[in-house]
Formats: structure tokens, C-alpha cells, sequence
């Protein structure tokens, strides 16, 4: 009897357009990684990568260390050409995202959503970037007048 009444939810439960095999998307790791390539072979290790995040987001407006450390977690490729960060929370994965582009031993780091990365709502506002780290306005145009008439 006990397989009927479970069979009977699950009928039911599907005709109200769920279906209870599916388990809700796991968000939490994914929400706190970022995937970051085109690192130096073999002069970038899991330490430095750890220690140049930890070092940006330690000195970011607002940051917290009450609440632990930035970085939880590095993981590189065998070769090295890439790797994934798990940061503490999503706030501090949010605020490394800014540093798509930033120069690490003289190549600029692709930083971005790992693949998997469920977008659930409205991601946490960054914490704003030490000045140094701040992306560069981009320059439209030109204000010269001689150069424009050229």
C-alpha cells in the first residue's frame, strides 16, 4: 500500500506541473567560483593566484575579515594555463569579477563565470575595488580639435 500512496503523490505532484525526481539546482559553489585563464605556464602556481585575490579583495572598501578569508580555494590545470577560485561568498566572487583583464606576471587574466554558473536572480552588489585595481575609463573619441579636422 505503501507503493500506491507514493505513486498516487507522484501523480499528483506531476499534474500540478512539478516533478519531484528533478532536484532544485545546486547554486552554492558555483554562485562563489570563478574560472580565470590565460596564466603564465609554469610561473603561476595555486598560492600566487590565491594570495593576488586575497591581497585585492583584503584592501576593497568594505571588506570584512571577521568573516573569514577571501579565497577559500584554487585550483589550477595540470599545465596550468587555467584554474578556478572558490571564493568565501558571493559578494567577494562578484568584486574579483572586476579584475577580468588585470595583468598577472605580465599577462592579463580572463576572469569569468565557470561554466555550470546557474544565474539565480540578482547577483550581490561588488565591493567597490581599491583605486589601483579599478578598471580605466575608456576613452571615447577625442577632445583636440586640430586632431578631429584631420
Amino acid at each position: 500500500q505503501a507503493a500506491i500512496a507514493g505513486a498516487a503523490a507522484l501523480a499528483a505532484a506531476m499534474a500540478m506541473g512539478g516533478n519531484p525526481l528533478l532536484a532544485p539546482p545546486v547554486v552554492g559553489r558555483k554562485q562563489r567560483e570563478l574560472y580565470v585563464g590565460n596564466l603564465a605556464v609554469g610561473q603561476v602556481t595555486a598560492d600566487l593566484v590565491k594570495e593576488f585575490f586575497s591581497g585585492v579583495l583584503a584592501s576593497s572598501q568594505g571588506f570584512n575579515p571577521s568573516l573569514g578569508p577571501a579565497v577559500a580555494n584554487v585550483q589550477l590545470s595540470g599545465e596550468g594555463k587555467f584554474g578556478f577560485v572558490e571564493f568565501r561568498d558571493e559578494v567577494m566572487a562578484a568584486t574579483a569579477l572586476q579584475l577580468d583583464k588585470v595583468e598577472l606576471l605580465g599577462r592579463p587574466m580572463n576572469v569569468g563565470r565557470p561554466q555550470g554558473y546557474i544565474n539565480a536572480g540578482a547577483p550581490p552588489p561588488p565591493l567597490p575595488l581599491p583605486p589601483e585595481w579599478r578598471p580605466a575609463a575608456p576613452t571615447i573619441g577625442t577632445l583636440d580639435p586640430a586632431a578631429a579636422a584631420a
